[in-house]
Parts: structure tokens; C-alpha cells; sequence
């Protein structure tokens, strides 16, 4: 069903645009939305060829858009083995199956293990099933690895190995390392080790098309991605040319390498499908890893409230790409950290400099009640991923219970006018499906939850307004692009309990059909 023009009738479509909120119809012509409703209708009546999609009551919406992901890292997610939830045993035997008989040298990955499940992890369990094999197991956030002893040697890392820059060596009390490093990635050695394998254009291509194949069956549309590496974009450029893009991407550089940021700034991108994203920059680290930075320390660690970049620090990295008109991407999660990314917005606008829609706040997920009318007068965006609710007695344990229940603030954003927008962080965190999310942040048990129609808004339109095109998409309004999410469900008036039940139907990317499940429908 790719025709040119398509008529989709026989639908609950929710337009996300404020002047006609709901209709039954929706017509589509070389990729744009041309009518709805009875225009819609109309169109479909003046004898042009088309074709009709019967949705017998489903449905229609924008297409879903991830505010941040991490694309290239999500289908090498897809590719390996996965061990959420699993305890160390559990973890153990996962790898084996998975990998069976390593020779020694060739390297065992895995993912998404946390301290919920796997509290005490170290060194001497993965050492007793691989003696010989390099071992590198990521945490769920990505700011922490679990090592074996042999990776250990591979990278020079021992008692004896100083803290470098946000990162440090778990050790035991005999000063030996557990095996658990913080902030691996920033690491000289890891660092390389990464950038050689993700610089690969087979891994990067294989790691594409898992990524796009996950996406587009989970209804999502466009992705603002943490692209940051040339051979990454090289790879998506190559898959546009081929015809396989499901997605539309907005492609971020990063920042806090020069080199990298400039050349990435060189490359050639298209405004439709891949078009250039923010510069992304970091003001600390992670709740589970106890880097992010926070006004009060951590409830289980008395004494640290992890560390981050100050306010000046910050402003001199973002001033001259905002000077140049770029978007500032900065990651910052705990309330410390927010705090510093206004007071740095505040510093460069008595100098002149716009920060207004131009500066990202990426997860925000504990903001001092202070901040927020600050960071809506300075016109900052929020963006903020849900699926970082999913283990509400993990934060309680990290935060204390007052702070926990304040954490993730979506309520209290939306009621004092700051654009929020959602996405899934995915792999760093759990989750990329985004009936899943806004189900969580429907659901919560905490006053911050927010409503269903206020959760699709912020996956779609706010989405779209972060990124800066929500002239082009992000509503289904005649003149944009038509990028559509089928559902199973309005979940706008369906029991909130029931969301998760929800099922994607069609996903449809500039008029054409990218992923379809079987359904009674009337072409």
C-alpha cells in the first residue's frame, strides 16, 4: 500500500493540532498530509486516483518521535545478549549460552545488567567462567562496566591506576579493583577501544538496520540520535542513498571532543531525512553509577554528591556554538547540575547570547522546585526520558523517599509552562517502546504523573518543537510530512492501566508503509 495518494478513513485520529483536535480521516498525497476530516473527505470525492485504508475504528496518529536515543548502540543492543533483571548466576549462564566456547582473546559483550538485580558485581565471577577471555559487561546507563580480570590486563587498569577525568576503579578494601569501573567510556584506553569498533562501517550498518527494524515496529518515526561519530552518519547517508531509511534522524555531534565536533560539522546532511542535530555536551554522570550531581548527597552513600561541570565551565563550552546558531544539547541529571546549566544560561544572556529554545536540558530527572520557573523564563527545553521510571525502589534507595517522589518532575514542568518533551534514552536506558513509556508515565504512583493526552503530546509534537521542526511534523496537519503511528487503541480515553496493552498496527514514514501487522482492515 505505497500508492502516491491514500486516503485512510474510519479512524480515531488524534491530530495533536489544537484546531481540529480529533477526526475521522486523513488524506495523504506524495508524502504530505494534504486534507482532514470532511476536507479530507472532499478530496478523496474529486476523481484523483487513490487508494483507501478502511481503519474500522483504530487509531491515527503523529508518528511517535524519540526526543534522544542512541541508535548505532540500539542495534548493537538488539545484536547481543541482554541481561536486564538477571542476578550473577543468572548473568553467567546467559553469557555462556549466548557465546558458548570463546577462544581466549575474542571478547564477550553484554548489556543492561543493574545493581537492583546484580548488587555485588566483581571481577573473580566473571574470572571463574572466563579465565582466558576478555570480559565487558555495560551497565543499563552506560555510565559503569563490569570487567573481568583478563579485560582488566587488556587495558592496563590495577591498583594502582589513578582516577581520570568523571571516571574511577571500584576497589575493594584491600585496594584491589572489583572489576567495576565508572565512567569507562571516558577512560584513554576504553575510549579507543570503542572508537575503533564503532567506527566500523559493517557494525555500524548492521547496527542500523536492527535499530531501524526495532523502530518502526514500535511506531516511531523520527529519532533525535546521539549520532556523534562521521562513519555513523557516512552509514546513514549510505542507507538513505539505498533506500532503507524507516526513520527520519537528527544527527547530534559531539562536543566535548573538538576534532569529533569538527568533523562532523563538515559532513553534508538533508534536511528530510537526516538533518543536523545539537551539540551535545555533559554536566555529570548517572544515579545508578553515583556520578550525577546533586544538591544533597546520595541517601546510600553519605558524603558524595557525585560532580559535574560548574556553571562557567559550561557556558564556555556552549557559547560559541550558540554564537554560530547551533543547539546545545547538555546532559545533566541530577538537581546540582541543572541548577549550573541555568546559572550558565543566565550568565550568557546578560552577555547577549540567545539561549532561548537553543539550549537542552537532556533528562533533567531531579530539578530543585526553584529551577523550574527559571527554566522557563530562560526558555529552556527539557528533555526528558520516561523509561528512567522503571525501578521506583532504586531511586528511593539512591535519593531517600522525599526526594525520589519529587524526581522526574512532569507534572510540576507542564502546570509552570516549560516544553517538555519524551523519548527513551534507549540503550541507556530499559526501554524503547513508546506505548511502554507513556504508560509508565501515565501510571506512577507519584503526584509528577501526568494524563495520556499530555504524555502523546510530549512524544510528538513537543518532540518535534525541541528539534525545531515542528513546522514540518510532529501534528497531522495539512502541508506536513505524513508520518503516522496506527494503534490498536485511542489511549487517550482507554482505562490508563490498559496503555501497555496497546498494539502499533501500521507505521507509516512519508505516506509509505514501513511496518504493518495483520489486522481487519478495507483497502
Amino acid at each position: 500500500m505505497n500508492m502516491d495518494e491514500t486516503l485512510y478513513t474510519n479512524a480515531t485520529v488524534l491530530t495533536m493540532d489544537a484546531e481540529n483536535p480529533r477526526v475521522s480521516s486523513v488524506y495523504v498525497a506524495d508524502g504530505k498530509v494534504v486534507a482532514i476530516g470532511e476536507d479530507a473527505s472532499r478530496h478523496a470525492a474529486g476523481g484523483r486516483k487513490h487508494e483507501v485504508l478502511d481503519l474500522h475504528g483504530a487509531t491515527l496518529i503523529p508518528g511517535f518521535h524519540d526526543n534522544h536515543i542512541h541508535v548505532v548502540h540500539m542495534g548493537d543492543q538488539e545484536n547481543r545478549v541482554r541481561l536486564v533483571g538477571l542476578d550473577t548466576p543468572e548473568i553467567i549462564a546467559a553469557l555462556r549460552e549466548f557465546y558458548g566456547d570463546q577462544r581466549p582473546n575474542e571478547w564477550v559483550y553484554g548489556s543492561m545488567w543493574d545493581y537492583t538485580s546484580c548488587p555485588h558485581p566483581h571481577r573473580r565471577f566473571l574470572d571463574e567462567a572466563y579465565p582466558d577471555t576478555p570480559v565487558l559487561l555495560t551497565q543499563f546507563s552506560g555510565h559503569a562496566a563490569w570487567l573481568n580480570s583478563r579485560a582488566l590486563e587488556f587495558f592496563r587498569i590495577d591498583r594502582t591506576t589513578p582516577d581520570w577525568p568523571g571516571g574511577t576503579v571500584v576497589k575493594d578494601p584491600d585496594g584491589e579493583p572489583t572489576g567495576v569501573l565508572r565512567e569507562p567510556a571516558a577512560h584513554p584506553r576504553i575510549r579507543k577501544f570503542y572508537f575503533k569498533r564503532l567506527t566500523d562501517p559493517r557494525f555500524n550498518t548492521t547496527a542500523l538496520r536492527a535499530a531501524l527494524a526495532a523502530l518502526r515496529a514500535a511506531g516511531v518515526t523520527s529519532v533525535q540520535d546521539n549520532t556523534w561519530l562521521p562513519q555513523t552518519l557516512a552509514a546513514i547517508r549510505r542507507m538513505h542513498a539505498a533506500g532503507e531509511l524507516t526513520c527520519r534522524l537528527s544527527c547530534w555531534s559531539y562536543g566535548e571532543s573538538f576534532v569529533m565536533n569538527e568533523l562532523f560539522r563538515m559532513k553534508k546532511f538533508n534536511s528530510e531525512w537526516y538533518r543536523r542535530g545539537p551539540v551535545k555536551f555533559f554536566a555529570d554522570g548517572a544515579f545508578s553509577s553515583r556520578s550525577a550531581w546533586l544538591i544533597e548527597p546520595y541517601a546510600d552513600e553519605n558524603g558524595n554528591s557525585g560532580s559535574g561541570k560548574s556553571a562557567t565551565q559550561i557556558a564556555k563550552k556552549i557559547k560559541p556554538h550558540l554564537r554560530l546558531g547551533r543547539s546545545c544539547a547538555i546532559h545533566a541529571i541530577g538537581d546540582r547540575a541543572v541548577r549550573e546549566i541555568c546559572d550558565a544560561a543566565e550568565m550568557l544572556t546578560q552577555k547577549g547570547i540567545r539561549v532561548r529554545r537553543s539550549v537542552r536540558v537532556e533528562h533533567a530527572q531531579l530539578i530543585s522546585p526553584s529551577d523550574i520557573a527559571r527554566i522557563r523564563d530562560l526558555g529552556l527545553l527539557i528533555s526528558a526520558q520516561p523509561a528512567a521510571l522503571t525501578d521506583p525502589d532504586k531511586d528511593i534507595g539512591l535519593l531517600g523517599t522525599e526526594r525520589a517522589r519529587s524526581a522526574y518532575p512532569y507534572r510540576s514542568l507542564i502546570d509552570a509552562g516549560v516544553r517538555l518533551s519524551f523519548g527513551s534514552d534507549y540503550p541507556g536506558e530499559r526501554v524503547y517502546k513508546p506505548i511502554e513509556i507513556i504508560h509508565m508515565a501515565v501510571n506512577r504512583t507519584s503526584p509528577e504523573r501526568i494524563t495520556a493526552d499530555e504524555a502523546l503530546r510530549c512524544y510528538t509534537i513537543e518532540s518535534a518543537y525541541a528539534e525545531g521542526t515542528d513546522e514540518i511534523k510532529g501534528s497531522i496537519t495539512p502541508g506536513k510530512v505524513a508520518d503516522f503511528t496506527v494503534l490498536s487503541h485511542d489511549i487517550t480515553s482507554i482505562d490508563p492501566a490498559k496503555i501497555r496493552d496497546t498494539e502499533v498496527l501500521y507505521t507509516v514514514v512519508g505516506g509509505k508503509v514501513v511496518y504493518a501487522r495483520e489486522l481487519n482492515v478495507t483497502r
